[in-house]
């Protein structure tokens, strides 16, 4: 078998670290820790703190607040929104309880773990491309066992550009020295990674793990999960020749 693709670039956050059980996780201590939390319905407390969330991530990206500022002012607004009284030591002692739980034992989406060794094994380019602070975001490859598993680590905050932009898209293709033709683009995000590999002429794989419908494009292939491997490793190869 040879690869279709000579070079994978993998989105770090929901396709290779599993953000999402992490923080449903983080949520459920914190309803279990605070009364008037726990009769929230959960999907109802993750969309609030979805909302604000990426408000402060984009916060962060700007460089107009720093990470732990921008956890402390999340927490404050899920809890206004959640109807407390959300002072600094409310929001601080809140915050401390999400981050412990979502801190611990930190997993892999399942079966990327699987996907990037047998990538690796074909001789395929494996470049991480993510949007976040350097540190963050290579702390979480480290924390998997993860950071020889890829030739790069591509992050918005050393290339000076973020997902979706071109300029991004660009700089990790020039990183992998290769052709756009050559690489595909796998991510969880359609508007920033699937929407960002299309404006960058781009084949991409859409991990698709919650059922959002999206037009299709002839060039993006949807995916449920990346398991099992061997079905998944076959979007990245052309067969025998």
């Amino acid at each position: 078998m040879t690869p279709k693709y000579r070079a994978v670039l993998i989105d770090l956050d929901d396709t290779i670290f599993d953000n999402q059980f992490h923080r449903r996780e983080a949520l459920a201590a914190l309803a279990r820790s605070v009364p008037e939390l726990s009769l929230t319905d959960m999907r109802d407390l993750e969309r609030v703190h979805e909302l604000h969330l990426q408000r402060t991530h984009q916060a962060v990206l700007d460089g107009s607040i720093m990470i732990a500022e921008a956890r402390i002012e999340r927490m404050r607004a899920l809890l206004s929104d959640s109807g407390l009284q959300a002072d600094t030591a409310l929001a601080e002692k809140c915050e401390a309880i999400y981050r412990g739980a979502y801190d611990r034992e930190w997993r892999p989406v399942p079966g990327a773990t699987e996907l990037l060794q047998s990538l690796r094994e074909l001789g395929v380019w494996l470049g991480v491309i993510t949007n976040g602070h350097w540190g963050e975001q290579t702390a979480k490859m480290q924390r998997l066992g993860l950071e020889r598993a890829v030739d790069e680590m591509i992050v918005s905050e050393t290339v000076g550009s973020r997902k979706p932009a071109r300029e991004f898209f660009s700089h990790a293709v020039e990183r992998s020295g290769l052709r756009p033709s050559e690489c595909v683009v796998v991510g969880d995000l359609w508007e920033t990674d699937i929407q960002g590999a299309l404006d960058c002429g781009l084949d991409a794989i859409w991990l698709n793990r919650y059922g959002l419908v999206r037009p299709a494009q002839p060039t993006v292939v949807e995916v449920q999960a990346l398991t099992p491997t061997a079905a998944i490793l076959k979007l990245f190869l052309d067969g025998p020749r």
